[in-house]
């Protein structure tokens, strides 16, 4: 029996409603025990298209499903509550998103295990310290509190270790972000930070040493809109809106 950790969010419809049917439709599968969800979290939306105020939370499950199953069995339940993939991160009225299954890392075109977004979006890791501060990323080899440290150092310090796209400067990059330290350079900040490395063909690594890399490649836009989501999603501050 493995344990998995799923993301669940809404911001059209009815997001209360459809978490508490898509919790019905899982209790109901006979290889699937539910354990544990967080309290429910209104956050910001994350890209051009998202539309309005996101409704987040996580839960954790046990099954003996195996990942790929799993994940079938979750976008079928999307699917049944009205969720279309027409534009990518647009509005929806429900997303269902494996974040980490125990220790395991998958690379399948399918699936990637842990969510390569599980460490840095602010949605995901609030509400997974609430049900979780110990669970630990199998990659990165810190708990999701530590991660949540990480990513609460105000002023940010992001340790850019490549050119900023579209030929942006630091200067301008940082009146729109006032509170991000563009660290530019090799050498170590610091403080704690997080890392992107941007290259000239859009590309952007994802591992450094075992630091916190984001891995921005498969997310929609140009360049400066990646990190720009990027930059959104981690100093976002979920607020706790209600038990669930």
């Amino acid at each position: 029996m493995s344990v998995c950790w799923v993301g669940i969010g809404a911001n059209i419809g009815e997001p209360r409603a459809a978490f508490e049917l898509a919790w019905r439709l899982l209790a109901e599968h006979p290889r699937i025990k539910l354990l544990n969800r967080s309290g429910l979290y209104s956050t910001s939306p994350v890209g051009q298209h998202s539309g309005g105020t996101f409704t987040n939370g996580v839960f954790s499950l046990q099954t003996d499903l195996l990942p790929l199953a799993l994940l079938d069995f979750l976008q079928g339940i999307e699917s049944e509550i009205g969720r279309t993939r027409t534009v990518r991160w647009g509005p929806r009225p429900i997303d269902l998103d494996m974040l980490y299954v125990d220790q395991q890392i998958v690379n399948e075109p399918r699936l990637t295990l842990p969510h390569p977004a599980a460490w840095y979006r602010k949605f995901v890791v609030e509400p997974l310290v609430e049900i979780d501060a110990e669970l630990q990323h199998p990659v990165l080899h810190e708990s999701v509190g530590q991660l949540r440290e990480r990513l609460s150092h105000r002023p940010l310090t992001v340790a850019n270790l490549g050119p900023l796209p579209d030929g942006t400067t630091s200067t301008e990059f940082r009146q729109h972000f006032s509170d991000v330290h563009v660290f530019d350079g090799t050498k170590e900040p610091s403080v704690p930070a997080v890392y992107v490395r941007l290259h000239t063909d859009g590309m952007i690594d994802a591992t450094r040493n075992g630091v916190p890399v984001a891995d921005l490649t498969q997310t929609p836009g140009e360049p400066i809109q990646r990190l720009t989501d990027f930059l959104v999603s981690v100093l976002d501050t979920p607020k706790r809106i209600e038990n669930w």
